[in-house]
């Protein structure tokens, strides 16, 4: 199970917001996996040597997520057991990063960032969300990908 992430609206509910890194969006056009709203998703990437920074997962860090993945049991670098190592989280982009991290530098202690379970981050905390991510993916920027028809806080 992931956790998508998007902008936080700015004044009144629907049908218009006000987005926080500029521009206004009425909602009955878009749904929150809209990727000028939708910032990301967030999920398990399994089993992670942070001594050595490396997955266990044999097809290497960028098939985590393939269902026809195997594990090793152990560390390829230092030979730990599974039983002793951590996870990892991924992150796969709807927005360009680079834009997003002058958005949360620009908005430290501001709330800008809320996830599908209603939480609210400001741009640090936030920054310290994307700074526990071991692999990133890029290949869903401008893309439609997050909610399968869910919605999330003032966006219901």
């Amino acid at each position: 199970m992931g956790t998508n992430f998007y902008w936080k609206e700015e004044g009144e509910s629907p049908p218009t917001i006000k987005l926080c890194h500029g521009g206004s969006i009425t909602i009955p056009s878009i749904g929150v996996d809209d990727p000028r709203i939708h910032i990301g998703k967030r999920s398990a990437a399994g089993k992670w040597c942070h001594d050595c920074d490396v997955s266990l997962c044999k097809g290497g860090r960028f098939a985590v997520h393939n269902s026809m993945s195997n594990w090793d049991d152990r560390c390829m670098g230092c030979g730990k057991h599974t039983s002793d190592v951590g996870f990892a989280c991924s992150f796969t982009w709807a927005q360009d990063q680079e834009k997003v991290v002058k958005i949360l530098l620009a908005n430290q202690c501001k709330v800008v960032v809320v996830d599908e379970y209603g939480s609210e981050h400001t741009g640090q905390e936030f920054s310290k969300v994307l700074t526990s991510v071991k692999v990133e993916f890029y290949d869903s920027i401008g893309k439609k990908f997050c909610c399968h028809g869910r919605t999330i806080g003032a966006y219901q």
